[in-house]
């Protein structure tokens, strides 16, 4: 049985390393007698059809091997925000069966979902000595985007790091790319994401902030672990909260208190009291991160280890390798079911 997999650009093929949690991906798939095939080796023969992202010109080919929509998978790895198309009835269509990371997303899509993000902690917490070594300080570590649809957060980030910041000099930090690179850059990035606007509904505020200056940028990160295990709070805020990202659990592995923004982590079988929740809105961003700042060391200290406590339980079901290991296997079943 051959296969073809694209990776995460369209039409290219998934690159698979001789270990780490992709090749895991792949070895399901081996062990279970299918044959990886790449763009140059395809002949006269393709079976079934593996897309980490949308690729037109994959599609056009599967067509002339005659492959139909029930030998075509299709894993939805980024949201509606980002490319809306591929949430359309008419694109969706076109596979037989389809996974997401979200089950948000799966229930619009009617696929599957699969456990995400991956976890990866340590199993050894710093002492309380240690920790309160740390700056009692918030550090937000995200790139600066924009999406023009209704659900994106990006303008979130961009009001709490100015207004925050402006009220409270010196108590949150911010890293990350394209932050402070004057309006011109930041409209032509705006406006090359305007016409995904004709896919979902328009947001008026999405353009909030562009081109502002930020004080508290500290420029973009060599090292995210060594820089972020130096404060006591993480800010997280979701692209969009219709899923929970990998941005989570790296926050949590740096053992620090980590603030949320995004949707109900039930959503993500993940237990909420992993995370101090905030709603979507500045006011209880603000409110939730005085809080903690607020708080005496020892109490602080006290929190992050329930937070490292509930992680430790998830973290079996969460390694990456077996996270993509159960997504081949999902993948795999479906493909030999219709074999039969």
């Amino acid at each position: 049985m051959q296969i073809k997999i694209i990776g995460h650009t369209p039409d290219k093929d998934m690159q698979f390393s001789q270990s780490g949690p992709w090749r895991h991906f792949l070895n399901e798939f081996l062990i279970r007698d299918f044959k990886l095939i790449d763009s140059d080796r395809i002949s006269n023969k393709l079976d079934y059809l593996v897309l980490n992202s949308y690729s037109k010109k994959t599609l056009k080919m599967a067509k002339k091997f005659k492959l139909s929509s029930s030998k075509i998978v299709m894993v939805y790895w980024e949201p509606r925000i980002t490319n809306p198309l591929i949430y359309s009835h008419r694109i969706r269509n076109k596979f037989g069966k389809v996974l997401a990371p979200s089950i948000i997303w799966a229930n619009k899509i009617n696929g599957d979902y699969f456990h995400w993000p991956q976890a990866n902690v340590s199993k050894k917490s710093e002492s309380y000595d240690e920790w309160i070594k740390r700056d009692n300080v918030v550090v937000n570590v995200i790139s600066n985007k924009f999406s023009p649809l209704t659900g994106e957060n990006y303008s979130l980030r961009r009001e709490v790091n100015k207004r925050f910041s402006a009220k409270y000099p010196n108590k949150i930090d911010l890293y990350g790319m394209f932050w402070n690179h004057g309006f011109i850059h930041d409209l032509t990035a705006y406006a090359k994401q305007l016409r995904k606007a004709k896919y979902g509904k328009f947001s008026f505020k999405s353009f909030r902030y562009m081109g502002v200056k930020y004080t508290n940028y500290q420029g973009s990160l060599v090292s995210k672990n060594n820089t972020v295990n130096k404060y006591r709070i993480s800010l997280v805020i979701e692209n969009s909260s219709d899923y929970v990202s990998e941005k989570l659990f790296d926050a949590i592995s740096s053992q620090s208190i980590v603030i949320y923004v995004g949707p109900r982590l039930e959503v993500a079988k993940l237990n909420q009291e992993l995370v101090v929740t905030a709603k979507p809105n500045y006011q209880s961003i603000e409110d939730q991160i005085n809080k903690i700042l607020n708080m005496p060391a020892k109490t602080q200290f006290k929190l992050m280890l329930k937070q490292q406590k509930i992680a430790k339980q998830l973290i079996v079901e969460r390694v990456n390798t077996r996270v993509l290991g159960d997504l081949a296997k999902q993948i795999s079943t479906y493909f030999l079911d219709k074999n039969e």
